[in-house]
């Protein structure tokens, strides 16, 4: 092949080029671009407006070095990172310099290849976090097979309980708050059950979806943080309106991320009041927890939703981003409104079920969405 010989390989550049996310660069021995691709003159930062020959000359500076180390080495691919840099960002590239030879074994030019180093980070990353689900996704379903067995003994154990309660004398001090804690034990033992269930039809998914109405769910939540915030010599402060809110979800998810919301805001606080209140218009729901602890720094506010992140030393940094992916997989959002030195109202809102659903005829559409 010989050096004027490169052009007639253009079309077939092209055509490659445009099928992959690499950009395609053919250098004549003499340092003349033969071809570039639109790719190549994207991650080389040639403005979009310019010809081959313009985009050459600003990214030659660029490109030689490693053209010159290929010259001088053997017919192995030489590869190279270089960091483009302007006035905002570091971007960098791979480059790889393959040696064209004709049939008598002379130099007839350069095949140059630029990848987009930092997006194949990433989507190596991507593949990893994937990876690493799908391993967690068999350790889940290993533990709840396992966890399933003693909730089995415990329920048990609970109807027991609940026998000897009704042979109780009814004069016995503490009956009635025995009872309570036995029922409230008994509610969110069945609850773990039945997501352990859900858990592994998700992990094998059929549609989990159900009518939630959560008024119920509020009061739920409501049953299990009043003993934490009498402990914490706080107030709790609840709206639930009596008509029904019902939306179409996974009901332990919606349940998860409210009591998570909550017991951030309880963590937060040394005194005051926590407030849990849920209101709806004709189209969403929404759930508010208002606390009145110190606020949430703008710093900690840009990235409190991601995986990992935590201000809390024990913390998994888990809450808030499964609080989030469960509002998104539902159609609904959550927001956030903060004041240092005032407190933090986190909004959790759903989109109601349909009118067509029979379940979704009594939703209200008399209260008033939060302003």
């Amino acid at each position: 092949m010989k050096p004027a010989e490169l052009s007639s390989y253009n079309s077939a550049f092209r055509a490659l080029a445009r099928l992959i996310d690499i950009g395609v660069l053919i250098v004549t021995p003499e340092r003349t671009l033969e071809f570039i691709s639109k790719r190549a003159q994207q991650l080389l930062r040639c403005l979009d407006d310019v010809d081959r020959a313009a985009c050459w000359r600003h990214a030659r500076s660029t490109v030689e070095p490693v053209l010159e180390r290929a010259e001088a080495s053997s017919d192995a691919p030489v590869r190279a990172m270089v960091k483009l840099s302007d006035e905002f960002t570091d971007h960098q590239l791979e480059l790889e310099v393959h040696r064209l030879l004709d049939p008598d074994r002379q130099l007839a030019g350069y095949l140059a290849l630029v990848k987009d180093h930092d997006n194949y980070q990433r989507v190596e990353q991507s593949l990893r976090l994937a990876m690493q689900m799908h391993h967690t996704g068999r350790l889940y379903e290993a533990l709840a097979h396992d966890l399933r067995q003693p909730i089995g003994a415990i329920l048990i154990h609970l109807r027991i309980l609940n026998e000897i309660e009704g042979q109780m004398i009814e004069e016995m001090p503490h009956r009635d708050q025995f009872r309570e804690s036995v029922t409230t034990i008994r509610s969110e033992i069945k609850e773990l059950d039945d997501s352990l269930r859900l858990l592994l039809r998700e992990l094998s998914p059929p549609d989990t979806e159900e009518q939630v109405p959560l008024h119920e769910v509020m009061r739920s939540v409501v049953r299990l943080i009043e003993p934490q915030v009498d402990k914490a010599g706080l107030t709790l402060d609840t709206e639930i309106p009596d008509e029904d809110v019902t939306i179409r979800g996974r009901r332990f998810r919606i349940k998860q991320a409210v009591l998570n919301l909550a017991t951030n805001a309880l963590e937060a606080m040394s005194a005051g009041t926590l407030t849990l209140r849920l209101r709806a218009d004709d189209r969403e729901a929404c759930i508010e927890v208002v606390d009145e602890g110190p606020g949430i720094p703008d710093s900690v506010q840009s990235r409190m939703y991601e995986r990992h992140f935590t201000t809390k030393e024990d913390g998994t940094g888990l809450g808030l981003h499964i609080v989030k992916q469960t509002a998104e997989a539902h159609g609904g959002q959550i927001t956030m409104d903060s004041r240092l030195g005032e407190g933090t109202t986190f909004h959790f809102c759903l989109p109601l079920a349909t009118a067509a659903d029979p379940a979704s005829e009594a939703a209200s559409t008399d209260l008033q969405r939060p302003g």
